[in-house]
């Protein structure tokens, strides 16, 4: 992509300085009888010169002084509120009327960019991402509320840094180029965590509970068990007549032990932080004569929409009556079920307990769309604050880890990297 060997689209005027920057209806947008209809519905327009003028595309000088005068017209004033409402998109065009990129808001009530002063060469922000989306490619940036679509010669003239003014003004104004990504706050910020935020919190129109599955196959039940062995160990069940501290007194009790004790952890205690936090307390089976459903269920700590995608692991190198190795806990039966030795390469550290919470992704992905993932950490966060507390509540420590292993754990666990994702750690032992 980078070649600058001469190419079609290249020796046809991607260069040509000719090139201009036109406003015109987003894609999808179509024109009515009462104005426009797009992503966020219909808004009226009667001003016929002016959805002329956009329709086949104009300057914003030409727009400025397109249609019918009268007191008091501003059409600035509307041409912001049609872009806020996802209307309007900035557009490249040759002599020909030849499209060579699009530059289009994410979401509504973004404001309308505007051509500025541009100099200097073009280099994209470090927060920028382009990838091919199959004959066209997108650009775009954690950082920016606008994405460009390119074709591959405006693309590869991007990367090779000879974008023409018309084009090099459209990056600027999507906030696709470098602009002193370093100062101030943003220096912080990682290209792959910027991305993630934006994508996962604001910058998406199709977001959250789309069923965008529904009609393409089942959702993933809630209860397929993973690779196992035989071997099964049942939990022992609180006393409901110990109901234990306190929520308040475990609360403020609660702590990230530093330092381990050397005792072996009791299995009831155990069953019992579990039992408190993981077991199925109640479950709803999936209607199959309804497309969107899916079967939900109910356990002590929340998930988004009921589909608890997240499954626990443990690496047991201390707990009396259990053998050592790598146990997966069935949260319906309230069992461990063996599925492996212990995996002595990816765990670090001589921890008693070692809890690995994994999310099947297409349990969430079925229903979720653009926030799946996040989903899922926001989940593992629950769950981590819940063992945590009923560990307090039994004299246990227990400290969530930030990060951990994850192909090598998947991999002695024999399970598919795309279907099963890591989203948390912690180890469990008696304080010092």
């Amino acid at each position: 992509m980078s070649s600058r060997k001469p190419g079609p689209e290249r020796s046809s005027g991607i260069l040509d300085p000719s090139l201009v920057l036109k406003l015109t209806l987003a894609p999808g947008v179509i024109r009515t009888w009462f104005g426009l209809a797009g992503l966020t519905g219909h808004t009226q327009l009667t001003d016929k010169p002016l959805l002329d003028a956009l329709e086949h595309g104009a300057t914003l000088d030409e727009l400025l002084e397109v249609g019918t005068p009268r007191a008091g017209r501003d059409v600035r004033g509307v041409l912001d509120a049609l872009h806020a409402r996802q209307l309007l998109a900035w557009q490249v065009r040759g002599a020909e009327g030849t499209v060579w990129a699009t530059l289009t808001p994410l979401r509504a009530n973004v404001p309308l960019p505007v051509p500025a002063q541009i100099g200097g060469d073009v280099r994209l922000s470090r927060f920028a991402l382009m990838r091919d989306t199959g004959g066209t490619w997108l650009l775009e940036s954690g950082r920016s509320p606008l994405t460009a679509t390119l074709t591959p010669g405006a693309a590869a003239a991007v990367v090779a840094g000879e974008a023409p003014p018309a084009l090099h003004a459209m990056l600027q104004m999507g906030q696709l180029l470098d602009d002193s990504d370093d100062e101030g706050s943003s220096r912080y910020w990682e290209f792959h965590d910027r991305y993630f935020a934006s994508r996962s919190r604001f910058d998406s129109a199709d977001k959250g509970g789309t069923f965008r599955f529904a009609d393409v196959h089942d959702p993933e039940p809630f209860d397929a068990r993973p690779p196992h062995q035989d071997r099964t160990v049942p939990l022992p069940v609180p006393d409901p007549a110990e109901p234990g501290p306190g929520l308040w007194e475990v609360i403020e009790k609660r702590r990230s032990h530093p330092d381990l004790g050397e005792e072996s952890i009791e299995l009831r205690d155990l069953g019992a932080i579990l039992w408190h936090t993981l077991r199925v307390v109640d479950s709803q089976p999936r209607d199959s004569a309804s497309a969107m459903s899916y079967d939900s269920v109910r356990r002590p700590v929340p998930s988004g929409g009921g589909t608890h995608s997240i499954g626990l692991w443990l690496a047991i190198r201390d707990v009396v009556g259990i053998e050592s190795g790598m146990w997966w806990y069935d949260p319906g039966e309230h069992t461990l079920l063996r599925t492996c030795d212990y995996p002595k390469q990816p765990i670090v550290g001589d921890y008693p307990v070692y809890g690995l919470l994994i999310s099947r992704h297409a349990r969430l992905a079925w229903k979720y769309e653009g926030i799946a993932h996040a989903l899922a950490l926001k989940d593992a966060g629950v769950i981590l604050h819940a063992v945590q507390l009923g560990a307090t509540a039994l004299g246990l420590a227990m400290c969530p880890i930030g990060s951990g292993p994850t192909a090598a754990v998947l991999e002695a666990l024999g399970l598919d990297a795309d279907e099963y994702v890591p989203v948390g750690e912690f180890w469990l032992a008696r304080p010092r």
